[in-house]
């Protein structure tokens, strides 16, 4: 029997000689003999990348913006919009677009990559930048 109904909820109660003690489901952390919710979003900048976190009951969820796509493990959106692929970008400008629109990813990190994608144009990701990924 619990000390006070419900202090473990939603985890449950392990009776201890003269004690008892919370064990909480995944999600959750014991805080004053209670499972308190952890906020996932809070964890880490990394937990969500190009998208936005909303913590959940014991979790959380990336939402990605329209045009974006939810990776498997729910932690990264991939943009998969279809725009210009532009082969120069000087003084802030593309130039020269190439003749099939395509995402960003494949824009910037092909084997011949371009220097800017998209409508407004935005300049292609470096090697090793987070975007890059």
């Amino acid at each position: 029997k619990e000390p006070f109904p419900g202090s473990c909820s939603p985890g449950t109660c392990q009776n201890l000689e003269g004690s008892f003690r919370c064990i909480c489901p995944p999600g959750y952390e014991v805080e004053s003999d209670s499972c308190i919710d952890i906020d996932e979003c809070d964890e880490g900048p990394d937990i969500c990348i190009f998208g936005s976190c909303v913590n959940m009951p014991g979790s959380f969820q990336c939402i990605c913006t329209p045009g974006f796509v939810l990776s498997e493990n729910g932690r990264r959106c991939f943009d998969t919009r279809q725009s210009f692929c532009f082969t120069h970008f000087e003084n802030g400008k593309c130039s020269v677009p190439k003749v099939f629109n395509t995402t960003k990813a494949k824009c910037c990190c092909s084997k011949m990559p371009g220097e800017g994608w998209g409508d407004p144009c935005e300049l292609c990701p470096k090697e090793g930048e987070v975007a890059f990924q």
